[in-house]
């Protein structure tokens, strides 16, 4: 067995960054660290928070902060606890070092699992992941008096994982809380919604993000870093994947394509695809599809403000919905991505011609 199959990657976890369950500083989102800080120490904090906003933001580091906090200070009205201004706790504070390991037993994750046969992560997080975390919360707490779980994210549910764990909620266990991170929460059950205390976190301005992306990367600077975090639209993930060579490269190719609509070189356009239904160009595929649907969605917003004809726009719509269901069962389904990718320019050739 090699080291890759006896540690696979997490799922919640973006590239290179540190699993957020290891990330010690949160940048960008103190008015909410603050307003958690304040609900616990007078006693209002709920049992269910959905944290939401876009990927890539801070969403899941906020919510293994507040678990490590808890964790750390079970007692609300001990003098540490009472001295305490955020919810950070030092690098080397025992509970951070075992939740970063993962070794802590009041604290469990729910995200998607690594598959050995196919080695890739399933699609969804399933009924028998949410089972797992129901028989451990019918245990008492292991070593305080807190049982955490954190969902990363809902979005990956299905159907009867989300039944499932919406019944735990509903009659939770004594000191239980469920810190649920969700990228589209619109999407989410309206009783899993209603259950749960929202909070919504804004995207990271230009500043902030160049921070972050700066102490992730601190090999590059200047000119790079500024236009990576400036178009990255908030999003830690995606200005980490600008600033990657070969997503740069792929970038510049799809911007020349799109500038060329309607009459696209299909040459350039089959390559193009070649290029990214390679084995193990998941996340160059995955790019070049948000590409085209955000494509779409410009010309939208651009064709109503112009005016445009009912027909146009109609063709327009039906095109960015077509583009986001297939790109959605792309994985689940292990559709051909090349013939995908070349139906898909198709359609915006289609509904971008005169």
């Amino acid at each position: 067995m090699s080291a890759a199959d006896s540690n696979p990657p997490d799922s919640d976890r973006a590239g290179t960054c540190p699993a957020p369950r290891a990330t010690q500083s949160l940048v960008g989102h103190g008015a909410a660290e603050s307003a958690l800080l304040n609900a616990w120490r007078a006693g209002r904090l709920p049992h269910a928070l959905l944290i939401c906003g876009q990927e890539g933001i801070g969403k899941a580091t906020l919510a293994w902060r507040l678990a490590k906090f808890l964790l750390a200070h079970p007692d609300v009205d001990s003098p540490e606890a009472r001295g305490k201004r955020d919810l950070g706790l030092p690098p080397d504070h025992p509970v951070a070092l075992r939740v970063a390991h993962g070794s802590h037993g009041d604290v469990s994750v729910l995200r998607r699992e690594w598959n050995d046969k196919t080695k890739k992560h399933y699609t969804e997080i399933r009924i028998d992941d949410v089972r797992r975390i129901i028989d451990k919360f019918h245990l008492a707490p292991a070593e305080t008096r807190w049982r955490i779980a954190i969902v990363d994210a809902a979005d990956d549910l299905n159907r009867s994982g989300a039944n499932a764990l919406l019944k735990l909620i509903e009659e939770p266990p004594a000191n239980a809380l469920f810190l649920i991170i969700a990228h589209r929460p619109g999407r989410l059950l309206a009783t899993l919604r209603s259950r749960c205390q929202r909070i919504d976190l804004a995207p990271l301005d230009a500043p902030a993000l160049a921070q972050v992306l700066h102490g992730l990367r601190p090999d590059i600077a200047g000119a790079t870093l500024a236009a990576a975090a400036a178009g990255a639209q908030g999003s830690v993930r995606e200005g980490l994947e600008r600033l990657d060579e070969a997503n740069r490269s792929l970038d510049a190719q799809l911007a020349r394509l799109l500038a060329s609509l309607p009459q696209p070189d299909w040459r350039d356009i089959h390559a193009l695809a070649d290029l990214v239904a390679r084995a193990g160009q998941e996340r160059a595929f995955a790019r070049m599809l948000a590409g085209l649907e955000a494509c779409l969605g410009t010309k939208l917003r651009e064709g109503v403000a112009g005016g445009l004809s009912l027909a146009r726009l109609n063709a327009l719509a039906s095109a960015k919905s077509s583009m986001a269901q297939a790109a959605g069962q792309s994985e689940a389904l292990n559709l051909d991505r090349r013939a995908l990718l070349m139906g898909m320019f198709r359609d915006l050739v289609a509904a971008t011609s005169p």
